[in-house]
């Protein structure tokens, strides 16, 4: 009657069996093609850790679908981060005329500003705008998005989802021995 072992099951592979008598009658482990035969187990020699749910209470949520905006707004700005330097380091511009100009005219010029100052082997070079354009800073840099600040949120996040003290991993700003 005592547990010997404890396996980690793949959640994918794992169907949550509803009970009449009882919220859940059993699981059903079906490894996805790589086995012939469905494995049954009884709800009690399961614990089933999940967040709750309230779309789906027998599945409940997963620890990454907990975690899933702040991971996802870590990844974006990770990739914003990397395609501004891309990008010559340079933030989005707006061209402005008084000029009335075709749409022939802005993809070719599009084309070659592209070809002649995009990427980050191009940075740094002098454009001269002929023919009345202006250009416009159109967007913010990286300095005023303050990504570390954003990222030290971020990472507090995850860290709460998954309930791991920042001690465990060594970060000691804000961490005394009583909360650690």
């Amino acid at each position: 009657g005592e547990p010997r072992e404890a396996w980690l099951l793949r959640p994918d592979w794992v169907k949550v069996v509803p009970g009449k008598d009882k919220v859940v009658e059993e699981y059903v482990y079906d490894p996805g093609g790589n086995s012939t035969e469905k494995v049954r187990i009884p709800a009690e020699n399961v614990i089933h850790f999940k967040y709750f749910n309230p779309t789906n209470p027998y599945r409940g949520k997963g620890t990454i679908q907990a975690a899933a905006l702040p991971l996802d707004i870590h990844t974006f700005a990770l990739e914003w981060n990397r395609n501004f330097f891309f990008n010559s380091a340079m933030p989005g511009l707006i061209f402005t005329t008084e000029q009335k100009v075709s749409k022939d005219t802005i993809d070719r010029f599009t084309a070659q500003w592209n070809a002649t100052y995009g990427g980050r082997a191009k940075s740094n070079k002098v454009a001269f705008l002929g023919g009345g354009f202006k250009v416009d800073v159109a967007s913010s840099g990286a300095k005023e998005l303050d990504f570390t600040e954003q990222q030290r949120l971020m990472r507090d996040d995850v860290l709460a989802v998954f309930k791991v003290p920042k001690s465990i991993l060594g970060l000691t700003e804000d961490v005394n021995r009583a909360n650690a």
